[in-house]
């Protein structure tokens, strides 16, 4: 059996936590913006910090590849990678 307290104390901690994250993630995104504007998108290396620019490969479109290759109605659920879960709290209005 579920205790409701405790379920409830940690769903209200993470959920504080996610909330804290996203607030983050917004600073972590203007700071990165701020740099690039001060160094003209070219970065720099100074005061023992380096802020660069990576070239990344772009991602494989295999749907466009798959497209070309194979039929319309080629069944793919034979090839399909095992389900994966992941775990999401979202609040909702409690009936009572």
């Amino acid at each position: 059996m579920i205790c409701k307290n405790h379920f409830v104390d940690k769903a209200k901690e993470l959920y504080k936590i996610q909330q804290q994250l996203k607030v983050l993630k917004m600073q972590e995104d203007t700071l990165k913006e701020d740099l690039k504007t001060l160094t003209n998108n070219e970065g720099a290396r100074m005061g023992g910090f380096q802020f660069l620019p990576e070239a990344r490969k772009g991602l494989i479109d295999y749907k466009a590849i798959v497209a070309i290759e194979l039929p319309n109605d080629f069944d793919f659920e034979p090839y399909r990678k095992e389900e994966s879960k992941a775990w999401k709290l979202a609040l909702y209005v409690e009936e009572e």
